[in-house]
């Protein structure tokens, strides 16, 4: 798998303790978990956080087209986790970022997510930390966005 696909659904196994059932490219994925698993994801045009985003426009490589993690969203601000991201003039970093909902939509106007439906996701028992989207926010504002190479943090996303 190319390293944004790997890295998103490696994270979306940290966070639910399944397999995400994502096979294919970054443009896919979204639509690839709600096939794998619609009884616990939706697609929707609007973030949450333990969703999956999958875009072509805009994108390094449109013909394979990106995807990254939703950590958090708070209606105006966007918390991010991309592999295989260009910071400068490199590439292949993992990037865990806040932006603006509107800039996030105006850099990827087709962008798609594969968001849980409230209630129904079952996280993995051995989630080692559970935090909610207020401390996901503030534990950012902590490193005062600086890229973090690997964090091991799992959330419930039942509450």
């Amino acid at each position: 798998m190319p390293q944004c696909t790997y890295f998103a659904w490696s994270r979306f196994y940290q966070v639910y303790g399944f397999d995400s059932g994502a096979r294919g490219n970054g443009k896919t994925n979204a639509m690839e978990i709600v096939r794998a698993h619609p009884d616990q994801f939706q697609l929707s045009s609007t973030p949450a956080g333990g969703a999956v985003f999958s875009c072509e426009l805009n994108t390094l490589y449109p013909e394979y087209g990106h995807v990254g993690f939703v950590e958090a969203y708070d209606g105006q601000n966007v918390w991010l986790s991309e592999g295989n991201y260009r910071v400068g003039n490199t590439d292949g970093n993992i990037y865990i970022h806040k932006m603006s909902w509107d800039s996030f939509k105006a850099q990827y106007p087709d962008v798609v997510f594969a968001v849980p439906k409230q209630g129904t996701i079952q996280t993995s028992k051995e989630a080692s930390v559970t935090i909610d989207n207020k401390d996901a926010i503030e534990l950012y504002n902590k490193m005062n966005g600086n890229v973090v190479a690997k964090k091991n943090i799992l959330r419930d996303y039942q509450k």
